[in-house]
């Protein structure tokens, strides 16, 4: 019976070290990077798993907090100068402190640098024992695959009429400024490049994320009676087929070029002359108590950046509904989902009358008018389309 007694006592012993030894790998600080990105340009450092009742006492403010959590950066590359971490001061930045999460923050104050190694370090407060760390070595640009791709050029059919005014270039993450016009070509059926098709602006026309680029078609070459038209002829002309094309040498916020290129190739029709009416517009209501679409479907394709921003939904109150807009059939169609289920009542759809086709016409003014000639007819702003959610379905 001895040896039992001693199988089982060592037995014991060896699993209290192994859960012991299990429970301290499950308490070790856990080290991650939230990298930065070109809208949020500076690099967050993250340690958790901490205790909570350690950082209790831990102000964001504090020498001690900088003590126990530090990043360090020195360049991958060995050098002469100082490359052990301790020597390097702890970079500059910004802390915040989650006791419920058990997880500290550090923010840097500069973006990293491709080519760096960062080392976050983590030394519990009141332990003797070594600090716990990671490394984090940031890829330099020639290391990283190119991403960034085309997602969308509208508008999107493939006849378009002899005015055509912009097209709208959308790219799945921000791209670099200052050299779009360098980038986009527009071939005639033989594949060689028009001549200035493009009406080249100081300031480029991004949307605030840098992630949709509006290119304009020269209006003096639109607009018949002015001398870029009549000196050079129309950009487009009815009947020829043309090829719009993307350079994959274009480079994203990083530095990095297009995943690929783009090409689209489109016939042309006559001139559009015709300002949109929606006396002529489709409408579709929803059911109640339903999160069904509203739809209108329009007998032309509009400007698909106008459909997504100068329509909406109200309430009998004129209190704008919460929901998310659709455009598609080659932008001849608009829908809107609520975020809550409709009720039963009345709604209303408010159009501004900025709205306009592929050929720049708005709502009750053509793109053809003449400027200097003075119009006393009185305008609407807006336009309002009513509607009632039809009785559920049962």
């Amino acid at each position: 019976m001895k040896w039992v007694t001693k199988f089982f006592t060592i037995f014991l012993f060896s699993a209290a070290c192994l859960q012991a030894l299990a429970g301290e790998k499950n308490n070790s600080p856990e080290f991650a990077l939230d990298r930065s990105t070109p809208e949020n340009p500076r690099a967050t450092f993250i340690v958790r798993r901490l205790d909570p009742s350690v950082l209790a006492g831990l102000s964001p403010d504090s020498k001690e907090l900088r003590e126990v959590f530090n990043v360090r950066s020195r360049p991958s590359v060995n050098t002469d100068k100082a490359t052990n971490f301790d020597e390097i001061l702890s970079l500059l930045g910004t802390y915040e402190v989650d006791p419920k999460r058990g997880e500290i923050r550090f923010r840097s104050r500069f973006r990293e640098e491709p080519g760096m190694t960062y080392r976050a370090s983590y030394h519990t407060k009141g332990s003797n024992s070594p600090p716990a760390f990671r490394d984090f070595v940031i890829p330099r640009l020639e290391e990283l695959a190119s991403s960034t791709i085309v997602t969308r050029v509208s508008p999107s059919k493939n006849v378009l009429p002899e005015n055509l005014l912009k097209i709208y270039l959308e790219f799945s993450a921000p791209m670099s400024f200052g050299k779009a016009y360098e980038h986009v070509k527009l071939l005639d059926s033989k594949g060689k490049p028009l001549e200035l098709p493009f009406l080249e602006l100081g300031e480029e026309l991004w949307d605030p994320r840098g992630i949709r680029f509006t290119l304009l078609f020269d209006p003096g070459r639109i607009k018949n009676g002015l001398k870029p038209r009549e000196e050079l002829g129309p950009v487009l002309e009815a009947g020829k087929s043309y090829t719009f094309v993307i350079d994959p040498g274009w480079k994203d916020a990083t530095g990095r070029p297009l995943k690929a290129g783009y090409r689209k190739t489109f016939r042309v029709g006559p001139p559009d002359t015709t300002p949109p009416d929606p006396a002529n517009w489709r409408l579709q209501a929803p059911a109640a108590s339903t999160t069904g679409p509203v739809v209108l479907i329009f007998p032309e394709s509009l400007d698909r950046a106008l459909l997504g921003r100068v329509i909406v939904v109200v309430d009998d109150r004129d209190k704008s509904v919460a929901g998310k807009i659709t455009i598609a059939d080659d932008e001849t169609s608009w829908s809107f989902t609520p975020d809550v289920p409709w009720r039963r009542g009345g709604y209303s759809i408010l159009i501004d009358k900025t709205l306009e086709d592929l050929a720049g016409n708005s709502i009750g003014r053509a793109f053809e008018v003449d400027v200097f000639k003075v119009d006393t007819t009185k305008t609407i702003e807006t336009f309002r389309i009513k509607f009632e959610p039809t009785a559920s379905p049962r």
